[in-house]
Order: C-alpha cells, then sequence, then structure tokens
C-alpha cells in the first residue's frame, strides 16, 4: 500500500471505503477472517489475492474492491487490537490519582502487552511481518506514540521531570515492550522470564524512586 500521508491509525485507513452494507461488511470481516488464518499458517508473505481467494472463494476483484493490498487486511486485524488496548490504556489512566496508582497502572499496562503477545499467535505473526515491511513499519510506532503520550500524561503529575524526557523514555518503554514480549518467546523458559524480569528493571528505573 502507498503509506498515508497521515498515518492516521484506524482500521478505515486501511480499506478503499467503509462499509455501509451488511453485505460489505460480512465481506470485509471474511477476509479479515480469512487473512488471520494464512498469517498463522503460512506466515505474513503468504498473506496474498492467490491464497484469500482460494479460501473465501472470492475472486482477486472482490478483493480488491475492499482493500488496495492484500496486506491491508493484516494491518486491519492489527489495528483493531491496538485499538482495543489503546482504550483500555486510556481508561485505566483516567483512574489515577496517587503515585501508587501510577505505578501500578505502568506495570498493569505493560503486563497486559506481554500477556497479549504471548497469547495471540495472529498479533505476532502480524507484527513479525509488518515490522520488516517498509510500507506498514508505521503502525506499530504510531502506536507507541500514541500509548506513550498517554502514559507521560500519568507520570507527568507525579515528577518534577522535564515533559519532554518522560514523555521519550515513555516511547522508549511503549515501544521495546512489544520487542521484548518477542525476544521472551524467542528464547523461551526459563532465559525468556529472566528477559521480562529486567525489562521490569528498567520499568521500575523509569518511574523513579
Amino acid at each position: 500500500m502507498a503509506i498515508p500521508s497521515s498515518r492516521t491509525l484506524s482500521p478505515s485507513t486501511f480499506l478503499r471505503r467503509e462499509p455501509r452494507q451488511a453485505r460489505s461488511a460480512e465481506r470485509l470481516e471474511t477476509l479479515v477472517a480469512a487473512a488471520a488464518e494464512i498469517l498463522v499458517d503460512d506466515g505474513y508473505p503468504g498473506v496474498t489475492a492467490a491464497a484469500l481467494s482460494a479460501r473465501t472463494e472470492m475472486p482477486h476483484s472482490t478483493i480488491y474492491d475492499v482493500v488496495g493490498d492484500p496486506r491491508d487486511l493484516v494491518a486491519v486485524y492489527t489495528t483493531r487490537v491496538f485499538d482495543a488496548m489503546h482504550a483500555m490504556l486510556t481508561e485505566l489512566a483516567g483512574h489515577v490519582s496517587t503515585r501508587e496508582e501510577a505505578i501500578g497502572f505502568v506495570k498493569t499496562i505493560v503486563a497486559g502487552y506481554f500477556e497479549l503477545y504471548r497469547s495471540d499467535a495472529i498479533l505476532r505473526a502480524a507484527l513479525s511481518g509488518m515490522d520488516a515491511d517498509p510500507s506498514y513499519r508505521w503502525i506499530n510506532l504510531t502506536d507507541s506514540k500514541r500509548n506513550a503520550r498517554v502514559i507521560a500524561a500519568v507520570i507527568e503529575r507525579f515528577t518534577d521531570d522535564d515533559p519532554t524526557l518522560v514523555y521519550e523514555r515513555c516511547l522508549l518503554m511503549s515501544h521495546l515492550t512489544v520487542a521484548t514480549a518477542a525476544m521472551a518467546m524467542d528464547l523461551g523458559q526459563p532465559d525468556g522470564d529472566r528477559i521480562i524480569d529486567r525489562f521490569d528493571d528498567l520499568v521500575n528505573a523509569l518511574l523513579g524512586p
């Protein structure tokens, strides 16, 4: 796909048009589900119009009427997951009123992303492929940026550090959470668990004494 100039992180960014009829919405969901199956079975490179057509019995023309590139369906899936996590993060942030709650908030979010990555094989395959694809790499970074803004807004209330410094630390933490989860999965137990413990040490350092 051509990288959107606005880089708006929304599932609709990757669709030719928003489905307005039940039939169009059903067709989109069928394609997203098929792309998810292909991701798990054949990996990111396997998400092609031919593979989607074989699984859904939709002609290529129908697929390209929904998305400009079959990989856009992977982006739709990933963005939906990211949106759900961001909504949860934002909701939790609104309930923080003390420094102790801020620390708990950050640790809950980090643990939530670790668990999501461990449990969602589709997301793992999607992120692995998109992070290596220049046309889609921006998605993960854009999500990290918006999450970092929410986390930084919480932490800023309980520190005298410069807001820019706080944001940059939160951005590093947000973006490295997924990378750390991927490393832990690759290492396996018990090495992977120790890597997560070391990342927890870094989060504690971020939050300060």
